[in-house]
């Protein structure tokens, strides 16, 4: 049985923004986005785009990979990544 917690890039985008110390609004200015925008992202209403992605990573401390897919870095910090 697979005890692996499950989630999903909207989950992972608020885990990481929180992590981050950062609103939804804090990081939308930081991307150049809307709060309303990071809303729908984190609750699955959209999906960001593969550069919207890499601009949440860098404003957030992780990577591209790991908020889209889960993937983690082989350098990251494993309490970092593991949501």
């Amino acid at each position: 049985m697979d005890c692996v917690k499950r989630t999903s890039w909207g989950d992972r985008i608020r885990d990481a923004r929180a992590g981050a110390r950062l609103s939804q609004r804090a990081l939308a200015e930081l991307i150049g986005g809307k709060q309303q925008t990071v809303a729908d992202w984190e609750s699955g209403k959209s999906e960001p785009s593969l550069h919207s992605f890499e601009l949440i990573a860098r404003a957030t401390g992780t990577t591209a990979g790991w908020l889209a897919f889960g993937i983690a870095p082989a350098d990251a910090e494993p309490e970092r990544m593991a949501v």
